[in-house]
């Protein structure tokens, strides 16, 4: 399947993308508690169809993962190795 680049498309994912990691400096709790991988919690970009999985550490937030919504979330495994 080719796909065709669009720069407009790209920054405003990017702008999105940026906005909503930033309001995390902002946030208490961001995002939802994941019910899919235990002591994690997850952020949706409803309009990209991305979801960011991440755990809040005591100094910093950790990103595991920047996936599409359209994956299958059952065969990701996220637990630390």
């Amino acid at each position: 399947m080719l796909m065709e680049i669009n720069p407009a498309a790209a920054k405003r994912a990017r702008e999105e993308i940026q906005g909503a990691t930033r309001r995390f400096m902002w946030m208490l709790t961001p995002g939802r508690i994941s019910q899919r991988w235990l002591g994690c919690r997850e952020l949706s970009l409803l309009r990209w169809n991305k979801v960011i999985v991440f755990k809040i550490m005591p100094d910093c937030l950790f990103v595991l993962a920047f996936l599409d919504a359209r994956q299958d979330f059952d065969a990701i495994d996220l637990t630390e190795k």
